[in-house]
This record gives C-alpha cells, structure tokens and sequence, in this order.
C-alpha cells in the first residue's frame, strides 16, 4: 500500500522520483517532513517493510528501511511478488505482473506497476 501511495504522483507523471514529492511517506521521510526529521514517516515506512521481522516503529532502522524500500518501489521484483500474492484477481493467460511505467522518461525506465494507468475513468 505504501509503495501504490508513493508512486501514485509518479503514475501521473507530476514527478519523475517520489522523493521529489514531499507530502507522500517517502518524500516526507526523505525531506524531513514539516519538524525536519520526517520522524512519523519514517516510523511508518519500518514497520511497513519489516514489521514482519518483528520491527516496530523503530525510527532508528530507517537507514537500512531506506535503501530496502527505495530497491523495492516500483520494481521489478516488487511488482511481481504483488502480483503471485493476488494472483488470483488476474487472468490465467497473464504470465507475470511487472508492466513498465509508462510517464516521466527517467521513472519509465526504472519502475514497473501492475496495471496500466486507463484513461477517463470515474
């Protein structure tokens, strides 16, 4: 859920990086959210990429949180592992469930997503 928050602007093609978004989790916790330190942000992120190591809100992981959690937005390898969890939500005839990004030129080359983006839906 965090990284579909934090790629949501990327999708949109506002931004090329969802660190230059400063009001999402990472961009807040990368920015140093509104009291400098983005200590709220960077809570959450932990427990949400090893919590189920036993990680609480422990703010002091967030060095080593930030380089697993930046490998794994939006990649690859991220996206699929999504994918094999929901498989069942797919069709049969679909293989795997990383689709590179269509949108800013440097985030299309580096991020993949589950679904294209449609257009006109309400």
């Amino acid at each position: 859920m965090a990284a579909y928050i934090d790629l949501k602007l990327v999708r949109a093609g506002m931004v090329e990086d969802p660190a230059e978004y400063r009001w999402n989790s990472y961009g807040e916790a990368i920015g140093g959210g509104n009291k400098g330190n983005g200590k709220n942000a960077r809570e959450g992120l932990v427990r949400a990429c090893i919590g189920h190591k036993g990680a609480g809100f422990e703010v002091e992981r967030w060095r080593e949180v930030s380089r697993i959690y930046r490998r794994l937005i939006g990649s690859q390898e991220f996206v699929n592992e999504a994918f094999a969890g929901a498989r069942e939500r797919f069709s049969a005839k679909r293989k795997d469930g990383a689709r590179k990004m269509r949108g800013a030129a440097a985030a299309a080359s580096r991020l993949f997503t589950a679904r294209d983006l449609r257009v006109g839906v309400e």
